[in-house]
């Protein structure tokens, strides 16, 4: 039975991640396109998108997954290359529910996966997940009357067009109070883009041009080897490297985009690396201006100084799990006006579609930097100080994870009564900050965030955490920064 030995712990929490050929094979590709197909007709949906990531085998995983899809009868649009953005604006644009991105996201080369969705900016949770694994388990596959059609359609131009239609960056206001020849210099945002070689190399640089920006290209050429590292915004080197091309510069803002473009990274005109809960205060500003009172959600990494600065503007903080599905279900059921993650994950529901989106995220960062007419460092300097450690990973395979996190609850619970938020795993609260421990959804791994209003509190509550993380042989280093 082929199908039984496919590897479960690929099945995440809500996307299916695995390494290529030796778990996610072509076989198991086509196995995972069939029990999506299925997937999708038993919803009455007959249609979907399907894209892939710059990365050398996603194009052959790709039609071994569209091999399986269109077997059950599923008709496919395939829009080839792009960010997963892309994909989920081609749902919207040729009014189509069913999507498939075959990204391992910013999962290292050897890596593959798929994000899947059956409605307009929403992706699969994880009974939707569980579902397409007891498909393939059972060999329940749907088998079409007539195998599927697939079409190839450009998307791209239509994208940027749409994206630049949102916002309205004011170039005039940087030129106040300059003279003539200052102010031509300074109407334009000279932004540097750092896309480590993914697949928002070829995309956000001309993307952000169109929008008015002079863009300094780092690392923008796709290569599938990865020679500049990993694309992913949360790790310290990625940001350091873009921070030092923006002194160089002279830039005014540095974006990094992580491998498949839907997690942005930013740095100020300094070249210091701001975390994205502390630039999604900036952003939660805006959209209070426009639509007051509205809810805005974050998940369990993020800084206290959110929640207190949402409130300040007469929004309503609502902190929820970890992980862009479960965050975009309760933005939209809680009918939210924004929303995002301390992982980059930004999503707009007022003014766009409510889905992850690095290049909307950039460009409204910049429509509030051109309304404020403040540098960032002056913006991010005018809120509330707190310390914080980068997102930090300390290994544990799999299949011990779990475990080891509800354990770590009912010890934090035992100890520190009333202080203990178990939404998605243990957030430790104090008046002066926070400790936090999680399975990580998409690696052997527990993450973990600290935050305090001194460094000296800081170093306390992580010392609480490595106490009691000590006392579990299956948990590794701690790996900073990654």
């Amino acid at each position: 039975m082929l199908y039984m030995q496919l590897e479960k712990t690929m099945f995440r929490e809500y996307d299916i991640r695995g390494l290529v050929d030796k778990e996610l094979t072509k076989e198991a590709a086509k196995a995972i396109g069939k029990a999506f197909g299925t997937f999708l007709l038993k919803r009455k949906i007959r249609d979907c998108i399907i894209g892939h990531d710059a990365r050398e085998y996603s194009e052959r995983l790709q039609d071994a997954f569209t091999e399986g899809l269109t077997s059950t009868g599923i008709n496919a649009i395939d829009i080839g290359l792009v960010i997963t953005p892309i994909t989920y604006f081609a749902q919207v644009h040729f009014k189509v529910k069913g999507c498939a991105m075959i990204t391992a996201s910013h999962n290292p080369n050897g890596w593959s996966g798929f994000k899947l969705g059956y409605d307009y900016a929403k992706t699969l949770l994880p009974e939707d997940i569980k579902e397409i694994y007891g498909i393939i388990e059972k060999e329940k596959f749907i088998k079409g009357k007539k195998t599927g059609k697939v079409k190839k359609k450009e998307i791209l131009n239509d994208y940027i067009k749409d994206l630049i239609s949102k916002v309205k960056i004011k170039p005039e206001n940087r030129a106040k109070g300059k003279s003539e020849n200052e102010a031509q210099k300074n109407k334009k945002f000279k932004i540097v883009i750092n896309a480590r070689n993914g697949t928002a190399s070829e995309i956000a640089p001309p993307l952000f041009e169109k929008a008015g920006c002079e863009v300094i290209r780092q690392f923008c050429r796709i290569d599938f080897n990865s020679p500049n590292g990993n694309a992913d915004p949360s790790l310290d080197e990625m940001l350091n490297e873009t921070g030092k091309k923006v002194r160089k510069e002279k830039a005014d803002l540095g974006f990094a985009f992580d491998g498949d473009g839907d997690r942005l990274g930013i740095v100020d005109e300094k070249g210091n690396a701001i975390y994205p809960d502390r630039w999604l205060i900036l952003l939660a500003k805006g959209i209070l201006k426009k639509y007051p009172k509205s809810k805005i959600v974050f998940d369990v990494k993020c800084t206290k100084a959110l929640a207190d600065e949402i409130s300040k503007c007469s929004g309503v903080p609502v902190m929820w799990k970890t992980g862009h599905s479960h965050i975009k279900k309760k933005a939209h059921e809680i009918k939210a006006a924004l929303a995002g993650e301390r992982s980059g994950h930004i999503f707009f529901l007022k003014g766009y579609y409510g889905y992850d989106d690095a290049c909307f995220a950039g460009l409204k960062i910049l429509e509030f930097l051109s309304e404020e007419n403040k540098k960032m460092s002056e913006l991010i300097d005018d809120l509330p100080k707190y310390y914080s450690s980068p997102v930090i990973h300390a290994h544990c395979n799999d299949k011990a994870k779990y475990q080891i996190v509800n354990s770590l609850i009912k010890i934090f619970k035992k100890k520190f009564p009333g202080k203990v938020n178990d939404i998605n795993g243990a957030r430790l609260e104090f008046e002066d900050g926070f400790g936090l421990v999680r399975a990580s959804s998409n690696l052997p791994a527990l993450v973990l965030v600290f935050e305090a209003k001194s460094q000296k509190r800081l170093d306390e509550i992580i010392e609480v955490f490595k106490k009691e993380l000590s006392n579990f042989k299956e948990i590794g280093e701690w790996k900073f920064g990654g």
